[in-house]
């Protein structure tokens, strides 16, 4: 599946604990990005703010700006990823507000400088972690060789710390998260040269530098990012692939069980809501609604769950839409009122998408002649129309072509929450929704459906 996100700015925000009074205030999260014109088909559609509790996405302009005021009742941590750079740490709090300046004529690692009033400690990170975000060929490196590059940078980076950061309290969360960004290092090189080499044994010495390492740390799991996604692939990587690979279950089934045997409440939720769409868009999504309702424990990841399921339940009724067809007449959802309309939301430069055309077109003569229409609406940007019109001519595409005015922008699509490509969705005759992750062309149970509704 194709993520949204290689055209998007990606904010990643993760919740963190502080030791203030919760007054519920906005913080101002504005910017502007330079140089769109130099990414091509990867230009970003949206600012997304959607790690931990917190899930907002912020429309950029054509003049590549964007503005949100967002609620927030304490401080929280945030991880900035823009096109193709690497996540980078941030500070958002309540009342204040945040600049972020992106310049993609720039090279990547100078391209983000931040300003307002919470400008001049995002910038102290972005020096911070710059040293933290070097990548390694762990089998280059021998044991005594990795010990020694890592401690350099750990000595370095904590001296960066203790240079840049005056407040005590955001001097300690700040030596929290580098110690366990460094034990989480130490912890990928195991998992990698063990995969590697299976039958070496690590030194005493390499073991030590992991043994501080505790999975139900809530400090290290709210300061560390690193860590915060260790925990969770870990928990991925044994209950998921547990129940979903070796007992057959269904992604949401899987979800289930996994999600319940979890103790701590402050993961859980975490996983609940990292977990919410792929629960939902399985073919128990009602049972897993039910389930991950239930079993959050924080407001605030009960209100995520259900704003996702909203977004897709059926007899929603729908906004319209109004698009351009290949052959330049305007379409609206009102053109199929009586029939059922099954719709296939892709782009031209996304492969996944195409592998699903040849089933596509199958299912189309299938059902020609019957009482559902099928529409193909296009994500690419406007300015890659002829791309667009290209694609279609080589791969002699039939039903409905059109092409969204704005993307993933649109409010049509937006009430889906559309974040990935190929997405399928079907419509009833009296244009509500029947299914917002309808199965896809390739997957023989879209039959079952069809059939089911007496097409």
């Amino acid at each position: 599946m194709k993520n949204i996100g290689i055209l998007s700015v990606l904010i990643i925000v993760s919740l963190i604990s502080f030791s203030c009074q919760k007054v519920s205030e906005n913080v101002t999260v504005s910017g502007t990005i330079k140089g769109l014109e130099k990414l091509n088909k990867k230009v970003p559609s949206h600012v997304y703010l959607h790690h931990g509790f917190i899930h907002e996405s912020i429309p950029i302009q054509k003049d590549g700006s964007f503005q949100k005021e967002i609620p927030l009742s304490e401080p929280v941590y945030c991880s900035i990823t823009i096109g193709k750079m690497q996540q980078q740490v941030i500070l958002l709090k309540p009342g204040e507000n945040l600049e972020v300046f992106v310049d993609f004529n720039k090279p990547l690692e100078e391209a983000l400088s931040c300003g307002g009033t919470l400008g001049e400690y995002a910038n102290k990170l972005i020096e911070i972690e710059k040293p933290l975000k070097k990548k390694y060929l762990y089998q280059l490196y021998t044991e005594d060789e990795y010990i020694a590059e890592i401690e350099a940078l750990k000595a370095n980076v904590l001296a960066m710390v203790d240079t840049l950061i005056s407040d005590a309290d955001l001097r300690r969360q700040q030596i929290i998260r580098v110690e366990n960004d460094i034990r989480i290092k130490y912890q990928n090189y195991r998992k990698e040269i063990l995969s590697i080499y299976k039958d070496r044994v690590l030194s005493d010495k390499f073991k030590s530098k992991i043994k501080d390492l505790k999975m139900d740390d809530m400090e290290a799991f709210n300061y560390s990012m690193d860590f915060r996604r260790y925990v969770l692939r870990d928990i991925y990587d044994t209950l998921y692939y547990k129940y979903y690979k070796h007992n057959g279950e269904c992604y949401g089934k899987a979800g289930i069980s996994a999600i319940s045997k979890l103790k701590n409440d402050l993961i859980k939720d975490h996983v609940i809501v990292s977990s919410r769409l792929s629960m939902l868009r399985s073919d128990v999504r009602k049972e897993a609604y039910e389930f991950l309702i239930s079993n959050a424990t924080d407001p605030r990841a009960k209100q995520i769950v259900e704003e996702a399921y909203q977004q897709i339940a059926p007899g929603k009724k729908l906004e319209s839409f109004t698009y351009k067809s290949y052959d330049g007449k305007m379409v609206s959802l009102e053109d199929f009122k009586g029939k059922y309309v099954y719709i296939d939301i892709w782009a031209s430069w996304c492969a996944p998408c195409i592998r699903q055309m040849p089933y596509l077109d199958t299912i189309e003569q299938k059902y020609h002649g019957r009482n559902i229409e099928f529409v193909s609406i296009s994500v690419d940007d406007l300015r890659n129309t002829d791309k667009w019109r290209e694609k279609i001519e080589n791969l002699n595409l039939n039903g409905i072509q059109l092409i969204s005015d704005q993307r993933t922008n649109s409010p049509f699509l937006e009430q889906f929450g559309v974040k990935s490509i190929p997405h399928f969705l079907l419509i009833g005759p009296d244009g509500h929704l029947v299914d917002g992750y309808a199965p896809r062309p390739s997957n023989p149970k879209l039959i079952e459906v069809f059939d089911g509704l007496g097409l």
